[in-house]
């Protein structure tokens, strides 16, 4: 297990350090010029965007640049928003709790409900209920997050009025469960197109193993249906749907921050959005470097998470 931490690790350090570079590369060559954004202020001089330039060392080579970037980042200095004039690590700290509930509640509920219902496919496969299942769940997978998210909100917001449309409190409203009414149209959006991509690879993965021999003679020997499901199918079935699941966190973070643009939610990805249309670069760059890390880490939890569950890795190393 140590061999593979350490491989998964490094794999994991050379990913981030990619990501930096690219991030450096991203301020400088996109379209023009973020001082000049900064300070497109009445009554500030032009000559201010080059002095603001010389002071960030944008005057210096390329390379002492990249080092001073490194430098920054290696003491948590993310830089200065413009648009929201404070520093970018303080906006970060401010709304990246928001996108982790957010995503976080999407990912766990999706996860349990797509291997949950995936199993129940798989092992009932000659049902008609589990056949029209997996076509819901199909036709669920093929329509964008945006256009999910839009027709849910059309739905219970709108039309039924059950839940709000946008932000995540009320106006005068406290408490957690004024968040979790909030909650529950972007998370549960999130949620269905996590458990319709997951909930078919579970299937074929049940399917698979179902009729294999061990689990015939754990039938065989008396073993109660349930626990020959859950205690031997599912745990054999369920290694190639963690690989699954950890090839989907990035795309994860890319449909958190269109859930979070269509229903308002005060996190990263809304940030982004406005971040970009305001070319404020350093906020831009900042989040998508935590992001980055933050999905980095993850999918290197879930390929622990492959090698222990399989019984074949484990056994190796």
């Amino acid at each position: 297990m140590t061999r593979v931490l350490v491989v998964r690790l490094g794999q994991a350090i050379a990913v981030i350090g990619i990501v930096v570079t690219l991030c450096f590369a991203l301020v400088r060559l996109a379209p023009g010029d973020p001082f000049f954004a900064a300070l497109d202020q009445p009554g500030v001089p032009p000559e201010a965007a080059a002095a603001m330039r010389v002071s960030f060392g944008y005057d210096r080579p390329l390379h002492e640049q990249y080092l001073r970037f490194l430098r920054n980042i290696a003491s948590g200095d993310l830089g200065y928003s413009h648009s929201r004039s404070r520093p970018v690590r303080e906006v970060i700290a401010a709304l990246l709790p928001n996108s982790l509930l957010l995503s976080g509640t999407g990912l766990l509920v999706g996860a349990l409900l797509g291997i949950g219902l995936g199993a129940w496919q798989g092992w009932r496969a000659e049902s008609r209920l589990a056949t029209l299942s997996d076509r819901a769940l199909l036709a669920i997978a093929s329509v964008p997050e945006f256009v999910l998210a839009l027709l849910l909100a059309m739905l219970f917001a709108l039309e039924l009025r059950w839940l709000p449309v946008s932000g995540m409190r009320s106006e005068g409203v406290g408490g957690a469960a004024d968040v979790l009414r909030h909650l529950i149209l972007p998370a549960g959006t999130l949620a269905l197109m996590v458990a319709a991509i997951l909930a078919r690879h579970q299937r074929a993965a049940m399917r698979g193993v179902r009729n294999a021999e061990f689990i015939r003679a754990a039938r065989a020997s008396g073993i109660p249906e349930r626990r020959v499901l859950f205690r031997h199918a599912l745990r054999n079935a369920i290694a190639p749907v963690l690989t699954v699941l950890g090839v989907m966190l990035g795309a994860v973070a890319g449909g958190t921050v269109l859930i979070e643009r269509v229903f308002d939610w005060p996190g990263m990805g809304r940030a982004v959005v406005e971040a970009v249309g305001q070319r404020d670069y350093p906020l831009v760059v900042g989040a998508v470097l935590v992001t980055s890390v933050a999905v980095t880490l993850a999918t290197l939890l879930a390929d622990l998470a492959v090698a222990w569950a399989d019984p074949r890795l484990r056994n190796r190393l």
